[in-house]
């Protein structure tokens, strides 16, 4: 998504809000244009979080001879006893 990020316009908005309400009655319209970007800030944070799809462990696409550790999800070779990466142990060690 190109543009602002969602927690600018929240930011923004709500330092426009506050300081005209903080001003006085002169800056009402200042404090509604905040409201507005607020409105806008909360709708992208919406739209960017429902429309970002994360990538589950199955999506990844595994290579042969390898394994995906259980902690991190990075591949690593599947004679190994332990991840290379976080540590984590892949298989029981007797």
């Amino acid at each position: 998504m190109s543009g602002l990020s969602p927690w600018t316009w929240i930011a923004t908005g709500l330092l426009v809000s506050l300081t005209s309400i903080a001003i006085g009655d002169r800056m009402i319209l200042f404090a509604w244009i905040g409201l507005a970007f607020l409105a806008i800030g909360v709708a992208k944070l919406v739209f960017v979080t429902i429309t970002t799809a994360q990538k589950s462990p199955l999506d990844i696409p595994k290579e042969k001879g390898t394994v995906l550790c259980t902690r991190c999800y990075r591949q690593t070779r599947a004679d190994y006893n332990f991840c290379g990466i976080c540590g984590a142990q892949l298989r029981k060690t007797y």
